[in-house]
């Protein structure tokens, strides 16, 4: 039979802080994004970057399988984190997919 003696060193676990999201301070929702086709005319879509086509593809900007552009969303949201005690901003990008 052993006998151990010693003193134990046990330690207390912290909670770990979780960060503090705010409520939304801002939205964008209604955007125009712009791009130059090869002839160098500007086209505009609402929340979305078209995609850079030629000329003789115009027409499919706003067909199901381009309508989604370069860049795309239907909302942009803006909150504050509060991690321990430091301030962070957060962007949130809503997107919209494609589905066929």
């Amino acid at each position: 039979m052993f006998l151990l003696s010693g003193i134990s060193n046990a330690f207390e676990r912290e909670k770990p802080q979780l960060p503090v999201i705010s409520d939304q301070i801002s939205k964008i929702e209604n955007v125009t994004g712009w791009m130059k086709s090869p002839s160098s005319n500007w086209i505009s879509r609402k929340n979305r970057i078209p995609k850079y086509m030629s000329n003789d593809y115009d027409i499919l900007q706003d067909s199901v399988e381009y309508s989604l552009g370069i860049d795309n969303f239907q909302l942009l949201e803006l909150r504050e984190v509060k991690i321990e005690e430091q301030k962070y901003y957060l962007l949130l990008k809503y997107q919209r997919r494609l589905v066929l």
